[in-house]
């Protein structure tokens, strides 16, 4: 499992939500009291509102997929 996804899948992922799709995955989030990995599995209902902070905003990518009137 990547602890990292790669930009393309992740706009991939927010694409598809906005197309009406679920999003189902797993991934590994880093425990600092532990020191390691752990996997957490994250759903995402076609219809919620995903809020979506930081530069990550900005990609040119993602022009345009974002409704900003809500």
């Amino acid at each position: 499992m990547a602890r990292i996804s790669s930009r393309n899948s992740q706009i991939r992922r927010i694409k598809s939500l906005k197309n009406g799709s679920n999003i189902n995955k797993d991934i590994e989030l880093y425990d600092l009291e532990q020191d390691n990995y752990r996997s957490v599995h994250f759903e995402i209902p076609a219809g919620s509102i995903v809020i979506v902070e930081g530069i990550f905003l900005q990609r040119k990518e993602l022009k345009g997929i974002f409704d900003l009137d809500r």
